[in-house]
């Protein structure tokens, strides 16, 4: 259990360094690194929830997409993508898995870092993500599944309404990319929390170039479900191979 646990250790914080790969982008291509970097962690069709809402990313490339559109959107609505290693936890499952607790520190741009209160920064706050290691046959490892249920409760509860604005535009944008129209963007009309989930309601059409109509229903599932969806730094085969 020792070898795993401390396996799952390097990851963690191999995985923090990627991250801040991300944490003062003077263009896009830092945000592209910074995924690609935060890509390398994860093994095939890894399996990512997300306040309810369930995705399976099948391989590398597909992550580093989700997640660099993601961070661009942090970026896009005022909050950045500064995300700093807090503290973690490592729960060993068995001589090839673990779970790990992961707090980062999410601190807002022009804020500094400067903490303020327990758990919070400056103009931020704290949350915790959890992670399922994996070492394969092999000697490949890295996460097997993700949970950000934490990460994305405390980002709506903070920033609710301009977060959700900017994810119904990109959903709407979205919607009308597959289809070949343009969409009106249509504005939320009301929010609401409960519990955890967050509800966003929306009107129940878009208007579309073409004259054509189409459903769009963000509630629940939508709000509740951002496709998260990061270089050097990265889980290199020398990583790969310790245990092979």
């Amino acid at each position: 259990m020792v070898q795993i646990t401390e396996l799952a250790k390097q990851a963690v914080v191999s995985y923090a360094a990627a991250i801040s790969l991300a944490a003062s982008p003077s263009n896009s291509s830092d945000l592209s690194n910074a995924a690609a970097a935060m890509s390398t962690f994860y093994l095939p069709n890894v399996t990512a929830f997300t306040l309810g809402s369930i995705t399976r990313i099948p391989d590398q490339d597909s992550f580093k997409q989700g997640t660099e559109f993601t961070l661009a959107k942090y970026n896009a609505s005022g909050i950045g993508t500064d995300f700093r290693l807090e503290r973690y936890k490592i729960d060993p499952i068995g001589e090839t898995s673990a779970i790990a607790w992961v707090t980062y520190r999410m601190v807002l741009p022009g804020s500094g870092g400067v903490r303020k209160g327990k758990g919070m920064s400056n103009g931020g706050w704290e949350f915790t993500n959890v992670y399922g290691f994996r070492v394969l046959p092999g000697g490949r490892q890295g996460w097997e599944w993700a949970n950000a249920d934490g990460e994305y409760t405390e980002l709506l509860k903070s920033h609710t309404r301009q977060y959700l604005w900017d994810q119904s535009v990109s959903v709407s944008e979205a919607l009308c990319k597959r289809s070949g129209c343009k969409a009106h963007r249509p504005r939320p009309t009301s929010f609401r929390t409960t519990g955890e989930h967050i509800e966003l309601k929306m009107p129940r059409t878009l208007n579309m170039s073409a004259g054509t109509e189409q459903a769009a229903d963000f509630g629940e599932r939508e709000s509740g479900g951002v496709r998260n969806g990061q270089g050097q730094v990265g889980w290199g085969e020398e990583k790969r191979q310790q245990i092979a």
